[in-house]
């Protein structure tokens, strides 16, 4: 988890530096930080509960009626 924090520390000063240099306005700075802040929380629940960010229950969901149909054939 120290080194999932370390790494968007240096994102984010990195961020921050082209948002400087570019003259972002206030808008493309939220929507920045935003989706920076989703990635994080993402990647920290990916690693304290791996099988909740596991997208292989969604998948099965979708392509089980389909796989069935066509074995059905």
């Amino acid at each position: 988890m120290m080194l999932l924090m370390l790494g968007f520390g240096i994102l984010l000063g990195y961020q921050t530096f082209l948002l400087r240099r570019e003259n972002a306005g206030r808008r493309e700075r939220v929507f920045a930080f935003a989706v920076t802040g989703l990635v994080f929380v993402f990647a920290a629940l990916a690693m304290h509960w791996p099988e909740g960010v596991n997208p292989n229950r969604a998948i099965r969901l979708v392509f089980g009626p389909i796989q069935r149909w066509i074995e059905a054939k």
